[in-house]
């Protein structure tokens, strides 16, 4: 089992710009955790935790979410993880907007004789999770394409893919799915990593450069145009202008670990990330337009594990039509020994906390 977990750890390095946090004394965390939610997340007997922790509303008023590598199974009978599988991906559907009171059902593919992933890779590449957006056209999924390499971490990040789901209606297990073609992107940048903001009549999507300098570029589609269907009429932000042309984009900010959130929060745009990852804070960056110019990250919360140099903090983002607090947010927590991370049922669930500005 610890093969795929090190493979794991080494993706989400590589996704992230690596820093610890620092304590400043100026700094305002407004933050609070909701164990509450951590609770409902945690009720299934057969998943046991996973990562990246991405959530979509879907039109009649549930909410998907989606997870890179998680333990699934019935293991050896006990609430712990001895004895599962760890996958790339799972989703979970939410049944209603409030986390802590909802019902939680969890999905991967369990057809044959061992689990597998819910998104299907090939032979040489696997899915990880991004962002999401649903309408009425259906879901537009996103994923980084991923597999080994003998160089750096033991893999590579090679691309990004994405699916349309038709119909959202049921429970995944039902859905079928289509690919859908990504348009030219800037050098580096993938669109299957980072955030997707609706806003102003415009689907935005925030997409860093992996591997490299985590720098994000800013593309965007008319929702009028249906881009769950058609991503060709994207336009990026070139710093002065939107234009068609990828060569021509530039970056908005930098620095930034490649799953994040961007969304409204009153009158500003809130982008939120852990800065960096490992024994980090959950940092804002703020902006009155989605393309900024976006401020310095700035700390909201300092998680429980920081400081812990065995815990891994990472991969914090906003859910914004999730209900309990004017802003809820969840980031993710890893040990940094695979053995550890099966016997402590305290980290790889997604952290739920609070937040009002």
């Amino acid at each position: 089992m610890s093969s795929p977990f090190r493979v794991a750890v080494s993706l989400t390095l590589g996704l992230c710009a690596c820093r610890g946090g620092s304590d400043t004394a100026a700094a305002v965390r407004p933050g609070v955790s909701w164990p509450a939610a951590d609770g409902a997340v945690r009720t299934s007997t057969t998943w046991r935790g996973g990562d990246a922790a991405y959530s979509v509303p879907l039109p009649d008023g549930r909410v998907l979410w989606l997870f890179g590598d998680s333990f699934v199974g019935a293991g050896d009978g006990t609430s712990g993880r001895a004895g599962r599988a760890m996958i790339r991906n799972s989703v979970a559907v939410q049944s209603t907007t409030d986390p802590a009171t909802a019902t939680w059902t969890f999905h991967w593919n369990a057809s044959g004789t061992a689990a597998a992933p819910f998104f299907s890779g090939t032979a040489d590449t696997w899915l990880w999770p991004g962002p999401a957006t649903a309408s009425d056209q259906g879901l537009l999924l996103m994923f980084a394409q991923v597999t080994a390499s003998t160089q750096g971490l033991g893999f590579e990040t090679i691309g990004s893919t994405a699916l349309r789901v038709h119909d959202p209606s049921g429970p995944p297990t039902d859905w079928t799915f289509d690919p859908v073609a990504l348009p030219p992107a800037p050098p580096g940048v993938q669109l299957g990593l980072g955030a997707h903001l609706r806003d102003g009549g415009f689907l935005y999507a925030f997409a860093p450069v992996e591997p490299g300098t985590h720098d994000v570029f800013v593309g965007r589609w008319e929702l009028e145009a249906d881009p769950l269907v058609d991503l060709r009429s994207i336009q990026w932000w070139t710093g002065a202008a939107w234009s068609p042309d990828p060569t021509a984009a530039r970056a908005v900010t930098h620095d930034v670990q490649t799953e994040f959130s961007v969304s409204r929060v009153g009158p500003e745009f809130w982008m939120i990330s852990t800065e960096g990852f490992g024994a980090v804070d959950v940092v804002v960056r703020t902006a009155a337009a989605p393309v900024g110019p976006w401020s310095a990250p700035r700390p909201l919360y300092r998680p429980p594990e920081f400081g812990r140099s065995d815990v891994l903090v990472y991969s914090a983002k906003a859910h914004p039509h999730l209900k309990g607090a004017p802003v809820v947010l969840t980031y993710n927590t890893n040990r940094t020994d695979f053995w550890d991370l099966a016997a402590d049922l305290d980290v790889y669930f997604p952290r739920f906390v609070k937040v009002t500005p």
